[in-house]
């Protein structure tokens, strides 16, 4: 929701209150989609310029930031390449 209107993403930190949970983002892709969405606002790099930039339809790149939308890994990293950044995945112990 955020996302589609334009807004910034909080960032992680401390639930405040007893009432306050976490909540995170079910898949890697959703996390780099979030992740995409905030890199732009912080470049300000718009919708359209990140299209131009990758020579893709604006549709495209509109699919790259839907959460609902099922995207691959690779049009992902070209989006941050296409920012100046890279996209890292890195595994943790669960426990």
């Amino acid at each position: 929701m955020l996302m589609e209107k334009g807004l910034d993403l909080p960032h992680p930190g401390r639930p405040a209150g007893r009432k306050a949970r976490r909540i995170g983002l079910p898949s890697v892709i959703e996390n780099a989609k979030a992740e995409l969405h905030m890199a732009m606002k912080a470049a300000g790099v718009r919708k359209a310029e990140l299209t131009r930039r990758m020579g893709i339809h604006k549709q495209q790149v509109e699919r790259l930031l839907d959460l609902d939308h099922v995207s691959r890994i690779e049009p992902l990293e070209a989006a941050f390449a296409a920012i100046g950044k890279r996209l890292l995945v890195a595994v943790d112990d669960a426990a």
